[in-house]
């Protein structure tokens, strides 16, 4: 089994770095992705300022594993579970099975809906029939 690293984003262009200003403090700039200056000049009052570490522009993405083996349970009955198709079930199938299996979710629904108002309408609050 082998596994494909794919990367997002063009590894060349610009990026944006942060510089520190002894007088005004810290501000970004936009810079070459290959080579970032050790310093640039700052944008209020050009003195050269140092770059700075500071934290990534995006937002990290949650990283994850690829395990073979039993999964967790699933949360609910009717939580999207798409094993049977990793499995090689055709895509089709899958499709009607789920279909089926919210017909029959949705009917209980209704069963027990309508079994609540039948309990309210020929049942007293104190649990004597009318």
């Amino acid at each position: 089994m082998s596994f494909v690293v794919k990367l997002r984003g063009a590894l060349t262009g610009s990026k944006m770095a942060e510089y520190e200003c002894a007088d005004h403090g810290r501000f970004d700039a936009w810079v070459s992705r290959n080579d970032t200056p050790d310093e640039v000049p700052c944008s209020e009052c050009g003195s050269p300022s140092p770059w700075v570490i500071s934290a990534p522009l995006f937002k990290p993405q949650l990283a994850c594993a690829a395990v073979k083996g039993k999964s967790d349970p699933v949360p609910h009955a009717m939580a999207l579970d798409t094993r049977e198709l990793g499995d090689g079930m055709p895509l089709a199938q899958w499709q009607k099975k789920r279909a089926a299996q919210w017909r029959e979710h949705d009917r209980k629904k209704v069963d027990k809906d309508l079994v609540a108002a039948t309990d309210r309408m020929f049942n007293k609050p104190d649990g004597r029939v009318r």
